[in-house]
């Protein structure tokens, strides 16, 4: 008989957990709100008098006080106080494994991760475990685990892989995620530009109404020639059929792309992906549109933007968090972005290879279900789509 495996909480949170995060008993959500605090170094203040540190059900109501329990817990764990409980399974693959120091986590080590967080957790009321047959894993037991996240230091998978259709894809789309960072870098100041090159880190800021048309640019170019690295067929049609094509989906795949990066970095905070570097949250939307040309109607377009950003904060992400995609599913979404004519504005001959190229990704994603044993992906696939059908709306 297959004994239940145990349940570890969020000594934070209280949430199920099923990995360490920053060599502690932590969800990803404290984790990430710990390490955000101290690179964007926040100002928190005490709402509550300090009440919530003793109340584990109600610690992320005070963000100073969730704050002052990460800070406790490392410390600790620091000096040999707490033990870290490792699912052995994940040792090998699990990054937070690799990024503890037998002494512990320090805080000027802290930096965001950008590779593979771990993924959400929900609250739990009971220690119940339900047990899934060993001969026919299911959703839950295949995608549970931290999901890979990529951006522009992926590294590609050996061309003997049974999806090299898919990982021409991830490679290609890391290539359009440097080439992003590396504009959206070069127009810092200069004295910031070095000084982030020389930490090596990807620091995120506050977006600029004024940046967004340049940093917008450069993302449909890096597009078009994704498309042209990842899709032989995309060369042989006309520069002008190229180009509509690109351009009448570039709204959906950029989207895609900032509501993926948005739960990425953000997935518990009021603040959304404005471009590949740079961040818009709830208290800043006003700031944002501070440098906007005169004829912009500005508390118009905050008040739509707000609402855009509700939108996205309660459904957008609620869903991903739910589906919890890993870097293949998002890539796969990336690419059927592009080969879409939902406004039914492209001639006969371009829709007839949209349907032959969005074959070709299926193909491969079911073929990546089928290597991680998963037999019934039907339902996920379902999710997918309509993860990119209330997108295209």
């Amino acid at each position: 008989m297959k004994r239940p495996r145990r349940t570890f909480h969020c000594l934070i949170c209280r949430a199920v957990i099923t990995h360490t995060n920053m060599g502690i008993e932590s969800c990803r959500a404290c984790g990430m709100f710990y390490r955000r605090t101290i690179k964007l170094k926040y100002r928190l203040e005490c709402h509550c008098d300090g009440t919530d540190a003793s109340k584990k059900e109600n610690i992320t109501a005070c963000r100073k006080c969730r704050f002052e329990k990460m800070k406790d817990l490392m410390n600790r764990a620091t000096a040999d106080d707490i033990s870290c409980v490792v699912d052995h399974r994940s040792r090998s693959k699990s990054p937070l494994i690799d990024r503890a120091s037998p002494s512990g986590p320090k805080e000027k080590d802290i930096e965001i991760d950008n590779k593979r967080p771990e993924s959400p957790v929900k609250d739990s009321k009971d220690d119940t475990v339900q047990e899934t047959p060993d001969d026919s894993p299911g959703i839950s037991a295949i995608f549970e685990a931290p999901a890979s996240f990529i951006d522009h230091r992926y590294n590609c998978e050996p061309s003997c892989s049974n999806t090299p259709f898919l990982n021409k894809m991830l490679k290609a789309y890391s290539t359009l995620c440097a080439v992003r960072k590396s504009f959206e870098v070069s127009c810092l100041h200069q004295r910031e530009m070095f000084t982030e090159l020389s930490n090596g880190t990807l620091n995120l800021r506050t977006a600029k109404y004024s940046d967004m048309a340049s940093f917008s640019k450069i993302f449909f170019i890096g597009l078009t020639d994704f498309a042209k690295s990842s899709f032989p067929e995309f060369n042989e049609i006309s520069a002008e059929d190229r180009h509509a094509l690109v351009q009448v989906n570039f709204p959906l795949i950029q989207s895609m792309d900032l509501l993926y990066r948005s739960y990425h970095y953000f997935p518990d905070e009021d603040s959304a992906m404005a471009s590949y570097t740079t961040f818009v949250s709830e208290d800043k939307i006003e700031q944002f549109f501070k440098d906007c040309p005169p004829e912009v109607n500005r508390e118009e377009a905050v008040e739509i933007f707000r609402r855009n950003m509700e939108q996205l904060i309660k459904i957008a992400k609620l869903r991903l968090r739910k589906l919890n995609p890993v870097m293949e599913e998002f890539v796969a979404l990336f690419a059927l972005a592009l080969w879409n004519d939902y406004s039914g504005s492209l001639s006969t001959e371009i829709s007839d290879l949209i349907a032959s190229q969005r074959k070709i990704v299926m193909k491969e994603l079911h073929e990546m279900y089928s290597q991680r044993g998963l037999k019934e992906y039907a339902p996920r696939l379902g999710e997918l789509f309509c993860l990119l059908t209330n997108e295209e709306i």
